[in-house]
């Protein structure tokens, strides 16, 4: 780790990980070709994490199951389409200086 590499196990996670930093978003790192890649596979991270989240929600209390059906399906149609749209506005925001920690950045 001295020389600055890391040693992550696969590329694809260097490569990802390295798109979420907002320091290194512009992703000057990977080929030219591979970054749009790498925004895609992001996308399909999210949209995989989305559903597994649907298919392992627990029961709900059954008190609680009046309010739930209030609630519609759209709720979480919604969710995702403000996450996919914040990735798809993340890219074009600009990319903040190296002395700014990523971590307090919004």
């Amino acid at each position: 780790m001295a020389s600055g590499s890391c040693d992550l196990p696969n590329p694809w996670m260097r490569q990802n990980t390295t798109a979420l930093d907002p320091r290194f978003k512009n992703l000057k790192c990977c080929p030219k070709s591979e970054r749009d890649e790498v925004w895609s596979m992001l996308s399909e991270i999210l949209k995989e994490q989305d559903s597994d989240a649907e298919t392992t929600e627990p029961e709900p209390p059954k008190k609680k199951i009046n309010l739930l059906l209030v609630a519609s399906d759209s709720d979480d149609e919604n969710k995702h389409a403000l996450v996919c749209s914040a990735l798809d506005r993340y890219p074009t925001e600009p990319i903040i200086s190296m002395d700014t920690c990523p971590l307090e950045w919004c």
